[in-house]
């Protein structure tokens, strides 16, 4: 039941962005999502600068020279760790 005095408002009919161009955009998430929404890209203008970064390794990999490859300048250490 709508009360006296407020007008009617429905959360997807409510602009929630205005174009530059005159559009209307009804979803705030369309807003900066690096998407041109708008038709003007006017929905990009002023957005945080976003970096890329590659997605984590599932593995992280660790190469170590066999103790035999070792340069004969180590043997002593190498002979310690035997």
């Amino acid at each position: 039941m709508q009360e006296a005095g407020f007008p009617a408002t429905n959360a997807f009919t409510e602009c929630k962005f205005h174009c530059t161009n005159g559009n209307c955009l009804h979803f705030g998430s369309l807003i900066c999502n690096q998407l041109n929404n708008c038709g003007d890209n006017s929905d990009e203008e002023n957005c945080p600068v976003v970096t890329q970064h590659p997605p984590p390794a599932i593995f992280n990999f660790v190469l170590y020279a066999p103790l035999h490859q070792v340069s004969s300048d180590t043997k002593e250490v190498e002979n310690a760790l035997l």
